[in-house]
């Protein structure tokens, strides 16, 4: 299309919008190559950490049922007594 505009105000204005196009699409190449550098950075960390909580994750779920299986925690000092005792024959 700018090729077939004839040289003058038309065409001048096609250039600077061209120009400004090729600019920003320049700034957004960029800012995909910053971003993607940032990502490939901090990929290998989240990784570690990823491994991390699936080694924690089975244990912290057998945990938790252990504590749900708990019996009720008594406040009184008879209950307290009680469940000292019915650990010693």
């Amino acid at each position: 299309m700018l090729e077939n505009t004839e040289p003058g105000a038309e065409r001048d204005e096609l250039e600077k919008k061209l120009q400004q196009v090729k600019s920003r699409w320049n700034n957004t190449k960029q800012k995909v190559a910053d971003h993607q550098a940032l990502v490939d950075a901090t990929l290998p960390e989240a990784k570690k950490c990823h491994e991390a909580v699936e080694i924690l994750l089975p244990w912290l779920s057998e945990t938790e049922k252990k504590i749900e299986e708990l019996p009720p925690l008594l406040a009184d000092e008879t209950g307290i007594q009680n469940r000292l005792f019915a650990n010693f024959p």
